[in-house]
């Protein structure tokens, strides 16, 4: 209970006074149910946060009403309605709550549409969903679909819901359709950069990364320019970086839903040459690394790699002894291997919590050239 009482100092100031006055605490009391026929009172018991004798609190009843609605949008009964009433005990301050229950019909998915995407793909949406068209409806599939949207990146705004469709009348009784809407959002990014050091001088670059790529607009770059190279849910990135004494240059690619399959497949190409001296020290190495991986759950995926390197070490013949057992280093490696990995990020390119690890082991093949050995091969395992 609170009061409030209105003032006047002697300045001509009013001042206002709140007096509180502590009331008695209220817990819950008993938990009972009305109008559940599909779903017994002991099932939704487990799944109601409200327990006999806890601290009275509106957010736990409201949290309560969500989880109910929860349990049948499960099963298809996504209409279901729920709704409470308190009841206070006459002889301690004790709410028993009551939850009334409207059951609904159960439903089935029909039609999935699309709506907002202007340079995605409808396919790249329908690939993050898991909803199926015929299948009993379930609620939670509805709210992943949505996260799992949002985790890709490609939009600023993502809503994903169920619509009666009244022009259908044939799947009007049993269906319920969903409505996809998307609001796109930049996915590309381009940065240019400059250095300098005492031992490459002065350096630079451009690092370009498109995370909603489309390779197959390459072919209609000419006709529709940048624009048609977004799209089709894959990443892309390029990187040159370029000085007196070092040069790199790299190219990856990654379709997570490679020919709207369950597969993720990607490569990276690599080059980079090195000179320390205008003679003495020269390196050369290119690079080549495919991987494919499947997913196992929501979180866990396997898949395997392969990665192919040539590296080409030359040095002169005024070189010192370290200098000569560089060039040792000159050789090709092969590798091929597995791993297992889990990911429970919210987001592919940019995420902000979750966790991620991954367990790999390879086999890999050196194959080198030198002056004393021309032909050395060994395996190894790690």
């Amino acid at each position: 209970h609170i009061q409030i009482k209105e003032m006047s100092d002697d300045r001509g100031q009013l001042v206002l006074k709140i007096i509180a006055e502590k009331g008695p605490e209220y817990h819950f009391g008993s938990v009972s149910f009305s109008g559940n026929v599909i779903k017994q009172d002991s099932d939704l018991a487990d799944v109601v946060d409200v327990q006999d004798g806890e601290v009275y609190s509106p957010d736990k009843l409201r949290a309560a009403v969500d989880q109910i609605k929860a349990i049948y949008g499960q099963k298809g009964y996504i209409d279901t309605n729920v709704s409470y009433e308190l009841r206070l005990s006459n002889s301690s301050p004790v709410y028993n709550v009551h939850f009334i229950i409207e059951e609904s019909k159960q439903f089935k998915i029909g039609v999935i549409r699309v709506l907002g995407n202007v340079s995605t793909d409808t396919n790249v949406i329908l690939n993050s969903t898991t909803l199926s068209p015929g299948e009993i409806f379930n609620a939670e599939k509805l709210k992943e679909t949505q996260h799992r949207l949002q985790a890709t990146g490609f939009f600023k705004s993502v809503n994903v819901y169920a619509v009666r469709n009244a022009d259908d009348v044939g799947l009007w009784p049993e269906y319920r359709d969903v409505n996809i809407e998307v609001q796109e959002t930049s996915t590309g990014s381009m940065s240019l950069f400059f250095g300098a050091s005492s031992t490459d001088s002065v350096s630079g670059g451009v690092d370009i990364t498109e995370n909603n790529f489309n390779f197959r607009g390459l072919g209609r770059f000419f006709k529709k320019g940048l624009r048609g190279l977004r799209g089709g849910g894959e990443y892309a990135h390029a990187k040159v970086s370029i000085g007196a004494k070092y040069q790199t240059y790299t190219i990856s690619w990654l379709d997570p839903y490679f020919l709207d399959s369950m597969w993720r497949v990607g490569f990276d190409i690599s080059y980079s040459k090195s000179r320390i001296t205008s003679k003495s020290f020269r390196s050369n190495s290119t690079g080549f690394n495919f991987y494919a991986s499947l997913p196992l759950s929501a979180y866990w995926t396997y898949g395997w790699k392969y990665r192919i390197s040539n590296t080409v070490v030359k040095v002169g013949a005024d070189s010192s002894i370290e200098g000569q057992r560089q060039s040792l280093n000159s050789g090709i490696v092969t590798g091929v291997g597995l791993y297992f990995g889990y990911n429970s990020t919210d987001s592919i390119f940019n995420p902000h919590r979750g966790f991620k690890s991954t367990l790999e082991g390879e086999i890999a093949v050196v194959r080198r050239h030198d002056r004393e050995t021309r032909d050395f091969l060994f395996s190894k395992l790690y």
